[in-house]
């Protein structure tokens, strides 16, 4: 009975990427290699029609249709599959708000960071983003508190290395709504400095401490445009302090095309943040 329900490989695909990445666009999915625009789209129409995911339609400047595993689609795969895909579905679409952009974007980079993970040998044992499901309370999995302090970060990863150090980054995209504006990073820079001079995400998550394997979490701005990036060196450049060794700051572009390569920081130096900082 389970073989009859007539998954392609496309929409398996399709139904397991949606469960890994939580929301992807048709333009996302031919990236990740699932299939040709053409044929992506079509299966997109087809799993859509049969209610096994969500789409949230846009349309002119909003940005493309955003989809999403709906919980027929996850039912439908654990019966496909005999049990073997375990997915976790969403109730219902995103909401259609300025918001979902910035989404969007959290999952081009941790595309991106994948991507990069498998073309050097590295492992990413997890990505938790902050639209993941969170049953065990109201704030975002990403949400994370230690000695009063609380940081909200877009994305939090462990990635291991080739050569087996493990590395915790955090992720904040900035996309500055349609005016492409640096207020949210401005409002926020300081709290999530104190954050990390703290340690308040290694302490949250139980990273190792002092271990020769383990490195210190690095605090990583991802900005929408080259332009963006530019205006929030000016920022950074203002302030000081020891925490600046393990922040790093990129473009959208840049990540998506290679994530460890072309990361700034104070001090006008650049590179990749998979490298030893000072005593960290």
């Amino acid at each position: 009975m389970a073989r009859m329900i007539g998954l392609s490989a496309v929409d398996v695909d399709l139904l397991t990427g949606l469960n890994r990445f939580r929301l992807l666009t048709a333009d996302q999915c031919v990236r990740l290699g699932m299939a040709n625009p053409k044929h992506v789209r079509e299966r997109l129409r087809r799993l859509l029609k049969a209610g096994l995911i969500h789409v949230t339609e846009r349309g002119g400047l909003a940005g493309p249709h955003v989809y999403c595993l709906a919980p027929k689609g996850a039912t439908t795969a654990a019966e496909w599959s005999e049990g073997r895909l375990a997915l976790t579905p969403r109730k219902a679409p995103f909401g259609d708000t300025e918001h979902l952009n910035q989404r969007v974007a959290i999952v081009d980079v941790h595309m991106g960071l994948r991507a990069w993970a498998e073309s050097v040998g590295a492992v990413v044992p997890w990505v938790r983003v902050e639209f993941d499901p969170n049953p065990s309370g109201l704030a975002p999995v990403t949400t994370v508190t230690h000695a009063s302090l609380r940081y909200d970060a877009d994305a939090v990863a462990h990635v291991t290395t080739a050569d087996c150090e493990n590395w915790l980054l955090a992720v904040e995209m900035e996309t500055g709504g349609r005016t492409g504006s640096l207020s949210n990073f401005k409002a926020r820079l300081d709290d999530r400095l104190t954050a990390f001079e703290q340690h308040v995400l290694e302490h949250a998550l139980d990273w190792p401490k002092n271990s020769p394997t383990h490195r210190a979490a690095r605090l990583l701005f991802v900005f929408k445009s080259p332009l963006m990036l530019e205006e929030a060196k000016k920022v950074a450049r203002r302030k000081g302090g020891s925490v600046w060794r393990r922040v790093f700051f990129n473009s959208l572009p840049t990540v998506v095309d290679g994530f460890a390569s072309g990361w700034w920081q104070v001090g006008e130096t650049t590179g990749s943040p998979f490298r030893p900082v000072g005593a960290s």
